[in-house]
């Protein structure tokens, strides 16, 4: 019989506490945005309690935030934006998603560039 050796990884999850308001979203972001590490992937979710979840490449880190969202004009839909562009992120095009899809999915190469996926 042969042993095989299964790698486990723990992943941390910091959240914001779920109140669901886009200040206290953006405060807890501004606070341990230094936690997170190169970003992989951001799914906005606007039916989710947690509308945004923020994965990691470089560390074992998720991200949830309740106080943003997307698909409509908004504070949770700026709220999104205001993360995205603490990240460094400044595209026009996923602006304009967050404010009209549902649920947006930004994924990033391995040189940082975000490629936008957006669905009804």
């Amino acid at each position: 019989m042969v042993e095989e050796e299964v790698a486990t990884y723990m992943i941390r999850v910091y959240d914001d506490g779920g109140a669901e308001a886009t200040h206290d979203s953006l405060n807890f972001f501004r606070l341990n945005v230094g936690l997170l590490g190169e970003v992989k992937t951001i799914h906005i979710d606007d039916r989710r309690k947690y509308a945004m979840e923020i994965i990691s490449r470089t560390k074992n880190v998720v991200f949830l935030l309740s106080g943003v969202g997307c698909g409509y004009r908004g504070t949770a839909p700026t709220g999104s934006i205001t993360v995205l562009r603490t990240l460094g992120i400044r595209d026009k095009e996923i602006e304009a998603v967050i404010e009209l899809k549902p649920h947006v999915t930004i994924q990033f190469d391995l040189d940082g560039v975000p490629h936008l996926e957006a669905t009804h």
